[in-house]
């Protein structure tokens, strides 16, 4: 769970509940203590997941620490000019931008090659649609939206619909 603003003022006791919390044990973590971190997440009402700890590193890239770079980029990308026509979506999206810069540093130098992996993923992707502005394919177009609106409305929000999302 997380939230863009920080201290004591924005504590919530409900914080961990129906949050996930991935536990990472390697090769040499004895069975007996992953059980235990997992029972003391769960007596805090999250759920737990076990991952492989590169699994999670990649995993969180693309989730968590790429989102937050493109949240950071989209707010430096418009003029002072632009922002009195921005709405909803412009403030939706760029929320993550309020994060803590110190944190989020430390975030993606810590996690340094699986965030410079989703970002080649994310070039990748970005090179892709922009062909699809560039040559004018409307089909192409309707068809990349259609499949990340199916991606959003299905898998994500069935990810989500058990989950307390951390900001309400």
């Amino acid at each position: 769970p997380g939230s863009e603003r920080k201290g004591v003022a924005f504590a919530r006791a409900d914080l961990f509940d129906g949050a996930t919390c991935i536990v990472t044990p390697t090769r040499h973590t004895p069975p007996k203590l992953v059980a235990r971190a997992e029972a003391l997440w769960r007596s805090l009402g999250m759920r737990t997941l076990r991952l492989a700890p590169a699994a999670h590193d990649r995993a969180v890239a693309r989730v968590s620490h790429l989102p937050h770079a493109l949240a950071a980029l989209l707010m430096m990308l418009p003029g002072d000019a632009d922002l009195p026509v921005a709405a909803t979506g412009f403030r939706d999206a760029t929320r993550l931008a309020s994060g803590d810069p110190e944190m989020w540093r430390d975030i993606f130098l810590t996690n340094r090659a699986a965030v410079l992996e989703a970002l080649d993923r994310m070039d990748r992707s970005l090179a892709g649609f922009r062909k699809l502005v560039d040559e004018v394919d409307a089909d192409g177009i309707e068809k990349f939206l259609a499949r990340a609106k199916a991606r959003r409305d299905g898998t994500v929000a069935r990810t989500f619909s058990d989950r307390r999302v951390a900001m309400e």
